[in-house]
């Protein structure tokens, strides 16, 4: 239990760091980046109010299943978003694959919560690591 106890705040941070999700005017293929952003930025910000992130890190210790199923609803939020309510193609492009590394993150949080013993450190370690880069790489088109 001690390594999924280690995985959720890592990635809950991380997620709250990048402050991202949406809800907007449209997805004009002529938006502008700030306008993208401030589409994701509100919806994440409407996401983490509803999770109640201000407990998060707790609950993520006491109960990784229910961390990985808040990540899980978190990346399938964004990558909803970003597919109807993003227009800008960068935005949209970064947003879905920081998406998808967030839900990577809530698999291998969600196995280390079944079974703590069968981790595989090499994949955990390439998982954290694309996770990372696609979270810095969204952080530098949509800084919080």
């Amino acid at each position: 239990m001690h390594r999924s106890a280690f995985l959720a705040p890592i990635a809950l941070s991380a997620l709250l760091l990048a402050g991202c999700t949406g809800t907007a005017s449209g997805a004009s293929a002529d938006q502008s980046t700030e306008e993208a952003c401030g589409v994701l930025n509100t919806a994440g910000a409407e996401l983490a109010e509803g999770m109640g992130i201000e407990d998060a890190f707790a609950e993520a210790s006491a109960d990784p299943t229910q961390a990985a199923e808040r990540l899980e609803a978190f990346a399938d939020t964004l990558a909803q978003t970003a597919q109807d309510e993003v227009g800008n193609a960068e935005v949209r492009d970064a947003a879905l694959e920081f998406s998808t590394q967030v839900g990577a993150m809530a698999d291998v949080l969600a196995a280390a919560a079944d079974d703590p013993t069968a981790i595989d450190l090499d994949a955990f370690t390439t998982t954290v690591e694309e996770f990372g880069a696609a979270s810095v790489a969204f952080e530098e088109i949509c800084p919080a």
